[in-house]
């Protein structure tokens, strides 16, 4: 039996019915002119079917690195596991800014609470729960980004967006990270975000913002490039995950560094081995100093 929700080979996913493997398939060969096309009215209808609003306020979510069943409170308590401040969610409240001059931005780095709570004898691991709660229960034009670099922390990741579109139904979802790029798919399919950030997202986001506002005041919009959304119960993705980023990403992140406890992470986490050189006592950051990975990944 074929997938409902399968990938074309004009990179779009198509409702397919439900037939026998055996069965004569025809194959159709579509000019990439109609399938811009039909990219761009999906991405219009996108917008008018959700309603996205113009966000007031922005919420970026880390979740926490060490899944459940591998978390020991005791290594934790012992600063054993990795407390990397979210500087790349500090480059997308970046781009926010330059959008929307007057938006609320907050990071929440779920990783870092828990790494600090598990002091607590009162800690559980779903602490994030109520946290969450309370942060979106009284806002309703929020937008939520949430990030999912690596399959150790992918079920995690997919348990926070089930819960979140659980509690909040109209809250839209955006994902990004290393491992949304290639489960973007899965992830759309299983309803798990409105749209996903694919590969270095800063200019796509940028784009996205805008055309929130456009959306509202009944202006025309384009689908930005690599981001993949789910519409009219096809996953849509749009051209631009195969090109470099050729975009210039000097931005100032340091006014949003305010946005996290930077002075409290080297006391509850640490970056490998060579913080603890430095001692215990010794504050640490990171610098971004280049982008990609050595290996091509």
């Amino acid at each position: 039996m074929t997938n409902p929700l399968q990938k074309s080979k004009t990179g779009m996913a198509y409702s397919a019915p439900m037939i026998d493997e055996s069965a004569t398939q025809s194959v159709t060969i579509v000019d990439a002119t109609v399938v811009s096309s039909r990219i761009a009215e999906k991405y219009v209808r996108f917008h008018q079917i959700l309603k996205v609003p113009v966000p007031k306020k922005l919420v970026f979510i880390n979740p926490p690195q060490v899944p459940e069943d591998m978390f020991s409170i005791e290594i934790a308590r012992m600063k054993g596991y990795y407390a990397y401040p979210p500087i790349g969610l500090l480059y997308l409240c970046a781009v926010a800014r330059t959008v929307y001059p007057d938006i609320e931005l907050r990071v929440l780095d779920l990783n870092f609470e828990m790494l600090k709570r598990c002091h607590e004898i009162s800690f559980r691991y779903d602490f994030w729960k109520e946290l969450l709660w309370e942060e979106l229960r009284l806002d309703r034009s929020t937008h939520v980004g949430v990030s999912c670099m690596f399959g150790a922390t992918k079920p995690i990741f997919m348990e926070i967006t089930a819960w979140l579109h659980q509690q909040f139904p109209d809250l839209p979802v955006l994902v990004g990270g290393v491992q949304a790029s290639y489960d973007f798919q899965e992830l759309l399919e299983q309803r798990c975000a409105e749209v996903v950030f694919q590969r270095e997202s800063e200019s796509s986001f940028r784009t996205f913002l805008r055309n929130c506002m456009r959306a509202r005041a009944s202006l025309s919009v384009a689908p930005p490039h690599g981001v993949a959304f789910g519409c009219d119960g096809e996953v849509i993705e749009c051209p631009g995950m195969d090109l470099p980023s050729e975009e210039d990403i000097d931005l100032d992140i340091r006014p949003f560094y305010d946005l996290i406890p930077i002075a409290e992470y080297h006391r509850y986490g640490s970056l490998a081995a060579f913080s603890r050189y430095n001692g215990e006592d010794k504050p640490f950051a990171t610098v971004l100093a280049k982008r990609g990975c050595r290996a091509q990944c």
